[in-house]
């Protein structure tokens, strides 16, 4: 049985999805390769994308479209006063030294020749 050595972005996700877990698990158990776990894993998350947006189709059919999202809600209100003490003035810009141009010709890195 070999134990596959997942990125910790991509662990994160297993631990929280029993599928994948079971993927692993077969995986391990009969020796395939990590890039036929991954492939499997990659044909799930895709057929899973694919009901949820089939899902959301026959919603918008059954109960017609959601109101969009209000991001503002909850925040408090500020007057344009109040949002001018908040921002510290902006220091003024220096120009950046120009360098002169380079006389040394550009070394090679591979001399060898054919």
């Amino acid at each position: 049985m070999t134990k596959y050595k997942l990125p910790a972005a991509f662990a994160v996700h297993i631990d929280s999805d029993p599928v994948l877990q079971q993927l692993m698990q077969d995986g391990q158990e009969h020796d395939r390769p990590v890039s036929e776990f991954f492939k499997a894993a990659c044909a799930y998350l895709l057929d899973s994308r694919r009901y949820l947006f089939i899902e959301l189709g026959r919603y918008l059919e059954k109960h017609g479209a959601l109101e969009p999202i209000d991001y503002d809600a909850g925040k408090p209100t500020t007057t344009e006063q109040e949002t001018k003490e908040e921002v510290p003035e902006a220091k003024e810009f220096t120009p950046l030294k120009v360098l002169p141009p380079s006389t040394e010709q550009p070394r090679t890195k591979f001399s060898k020749t054919y």
